[in-house]
């Protein structure tokens, strides 16, 4: 699954995990509370490549599952005279958007395995996997791989295991979660399934890793019982049975997480953010005797044996930290792995190790701005080279990510509506450490949708707005579920695994070509607003109410004087039963309408101009209402740009205060985004220095005047061109500023107390 930054990782509603960096900033003044940068959401893992990596020979392949929309791709490497190069690109033949082909790969000599998770072959996420042969230097796919008794929702290819002409396939959101694994096997160049294999008690997420050597398999269940964990050996002795049933110590959770076996060693991961712990297995007598790994925070996040060499990898909840330990097969400490040119929240080795004899690949789904895969070699048998880079030259760049953003109590968004041309949004759960963990897509984002233009969130419910949609526009409302199995997520929230499931789209009912619609959006609680400027050549918003999960339009607003050019819709925003709209190319100044809700109606309440507003002013090209509080924006005026604040004091709304930032000057366009959470407003100003600056002003206790609290400036990297402010957001004691101009990807900044 396709996905947004976890500081750890991040998953897709119809596609794959996408990984941010998070990385310390430089902290403002913060006399509101808010002030302290805690996390930035940069160098985005589009791609996510690296996120998985096999190795055979003198063959790597390496999985890209976030490419295309999340449809996926793999890369084959060869080596030949000491040099790696790319000479084959791998996808399924029916692999389409969302399917996250090369979530999970491997390799055995000729034969390559893929997993499509995402593949709706039965229903959303029933999964499929891919089984590709090479002859002469050609790859071509030789069988799609599907469950005897697939449904819905299985994730059918979240891990595979390949070892000559036997695969194994996990499935381990499966009955509900309990899980399951699949054994197939070739015989007159036909792939069939020979069994389905299932562990002793009450499993949890059985299949959510899984390998395979010649007659033994093992395959993990992290949650079996209660996140406690468990591996089950199996043995082909004519026919697939379980033979060992693999436990942690007291006290380790998630064992089974990741898994690996060679002959007679086997690998156990554990992975946890603060205690990681590993196992190696020798078998002896049909016994297999554990060595216990030195515990470590991020322990075991993958894990790999070829022979007697084991690698290990360790990486931190932030991905900060990550290193590959290769042990012997006895335990012993041999050498630790960073590869050269690493960046702070890398991901190095996080799901993604392989070994091979002397050659050993580590993914790196964060590194840079796409993902990567670093190649290792030991050929003197006394020392661990890296040999190779593995950037792929066709991954994702110019994102656009924070070009809007969105922030609760439970998360934040980020759109990068630039993504492969179509667009996505990434969600970053809290509580911290922030993970990228789930790009959003619908799964009929196409090129040119502009998908993620526009977010608001309300708790869990994310609406995005994708306003080229069909010519016309579109929005998507994602509902957040719980306790869903790992299955795009690159690194599992403590607790609880998040999963968006697919949308509710959101239409207007005679919404046309031209429309925007989706431009502006707003979420709260069943109420949703959806703003469509170019409509009728003046604009109108749609207001959408949710019974049941079921969302249904409910009015359709427009302002009591609109008129052809006055963008009504360009700005909306909605608290409790009271909606605000901009317009802001009304009268050549702008304008703002208030709407309340009374009964199954939408009325007009107001309509707010600034007190000393003008032509070229843009009042209204951005607009936040809490409560009986308002903010509206007009960042033509004057050349620099103003806020205004308005009060509603027993139905009449009248301004409260003009301000503007305490250094703002001409080009600023302070006020082109505003937000509002009780009675303190965020205001960005994009072109303030040429980077970019946002505010946060307070209202008074008793009322009345406003005053800048803080001014939020860009941590580490900032420069010129950032557009740091154009979108912002505040919940609470945390606000969320964009700059889609860093570093040609875009990055988005939390602030907090």
């Amino acid at each position: 699954m396709r996905r947004l930054r976890f500081i750890a990782s991040f998953m897709v509603v119809v596609g794959p995990v996408a990984l941010l960096a998070l990385t310390s900033g430089t902290p403002a003044l913060a006399a509101s509370g808010i002030g302290a940068q805690t996390a930035k959401y940069a160098s985005c893992s589009c791609d996510y490549a690296g996120a998985a990596v096999a190795v055979s020979g003198s063959t790597l392949i390496v999985g890209e599952p976030a490419i295309d929309d999340a449809a996926g791709r793999v890369y084959v490497y060869t080596q030949s005279g000491g040099t790696w190069s790319e000479t084959a690109t791998l996808v399924g033949s029916d692999t389409t958007s969302g399917d996250t082909f090369g979530f999970s790969v491997a390799l055995s000599g000729t034969t390559a395995v893929v997993g499509a998770p995402g593949h709706s072959a039965n229903g959303n996420y029933t999964g499929s996997a891919y089984v590709f042969t090479e002859s002469g230097g050609t790859w071509t796919q030789a069988a799609e791989l599907q469950a005897s008794d697939h449904a819905a929702g299985d994730w059918f290819g979240s891990s595979v295991g390949v070892d000559g002409s036997n695969v194994i396939v996990g499935a381990p959101a499966h009955a509900g979660n309990i899980g399951s694994s699949y054994m197939f096997s070739a015989g007159g160049g036909t792939w069939t399934q020979s069994t389905e294999l299932n562990g002793s008690l009450a499993l949890g997420y059985f299949g959510y890793a899984v390998a395979i050597s010649g007659t033994t398999a093992i395959v993990g269940a992290p949650g079996d019982p209660s996140k406690t964990g468990n591996a089950f050996v199996f043995s082909n002795t004519g026919t697939w049975s379980q033979t060992a049933k693999l436990s942690g110590a007291r006290g380790v959770h998630d064992f089974g997480s990741a898994v690996a076996v060679d002959g007679t060693v086997a690998v156990v991961g554990a992975w946890n953010t603060t205690k990681g712990y590993a196992y190696i297995y020798n078998q002896s007598g049909g016994m297999w005797a554990p060595t216990a790994l030195p515990m470590s925070g991020g322990l075991g996040a993958a894990v790999a044996v070829s022979g007697t060499t084991v690698a290990v990898s360790s990486v931190s909840a932030s991905g900060n930290h990550g290193v590959v330990y290769v042990y012997s097969s006895s335990g012993t400490h041999t050498a630790t792995l960073v590869p050269s040119g690493k960046e702070g929240g890398d991901f190095f080795g996080n799901r993604a190790v392989g070994v091979s004899g002397a050659t050993l690949i580590v993914g790196a789904p964060d590194h840079g701005a796409v993902g990567n895969a670093f190649v290792f070699n030991n050929t003197s048998g006394m020392a661990w080279q890296q040999v190779a880079d593995l950037a792929n030259g066709d991954s994702n760049n110019g994102d656009s990510t924070g070009s809007a953003v969105a922030i609760s109590a439970v998360s934040a968004v980020a759109g990068a509506p630039a993504h492969d041309g179509a667009g996505r949004a990434y969600v970053f759960p809290k509580p911290p450490p922030w993970h990228p963990v789930i790009g959003l897509q619908a799964a009929d984002t196409t090129t040119g949708d502009n998908f993620g233009a526009a977010l608001s969130q309300a708790g869990t419910t994310v609406l995005v707005g994708a306003p080229n949609h069909g010519g016309t526009g579109s929005a998507y409302v994602f509902t957040e579920t719980l306790d869903a199995p790992y299955t795009q997520a690159a690194v599992r929230a403590p607790g609880s695994n998040y999963v968006y499931e697919r949308p509710a789209e959101l239409e207007g009912s005679d919404t046309a070509s031209g429309d925007h619609f989706g431009i502006s959006v707003s979420i709260a609680g069943t109420l949703a607003i959806v703003g469509a400027p170019g409509h009728g050549g003046s604009g109108v918003a749609y207001v959408f109410t949710e019974t049941g999960s079921t969302w249904s339009q409910a009015a359709e607003l427009e302002g009591t004087d609109t008129a052809a050019g006055d963008n009504f819709g360009a700005s909306v925003s909605i608290s409790g039963t009271t909606a605000i709209v901009g317009a802001p190319g009304h009268g050549g100044a702008g304008t703002a309408y208030v709407f309340v809700q009374s009964g199954s109606s939408w009325t007009p309440a107001a309509e707010l101009s600034g007190s000393d507003t003008a032509s070229g002013d843009n009042f209204g090209a951005s607009v936040a209402i809490s409560g009986t509080l308002a903010v509206v924006g007009a960042p033509g005026h004057a050349a620099a740009g103003k806020a205004y604040m308005f009060e509603d004091t027993a139905g009449t709304w009248t301004q409260a205060a003009e301000v503007a930032g305490s250094d703002t000057t001409s080009g600023d366009s302070f006020g082109v985004a505003v937000g509002m959470s009780g009675s303190v407003a965020v205001i960005g100003a994009p072109g303030h220095l040429g980077k970019g600056s946002a505010y946060l002003f307070s209202q008074q206790s008793g009322g009345g005047s406003w005053t800048q609290s803080a001014e939020l400036l860009e941590g580490s990297g900032s420069a010129i061109g950032d557009r740091f402010g154009i979108a912002v957001a505040i919940s609470g004691t945390r606000a969320i500023v964009g700059g889609p101009g860093h570093a040609g990807t875009g990055v988005a900044e939390v602030f907090s107390a």
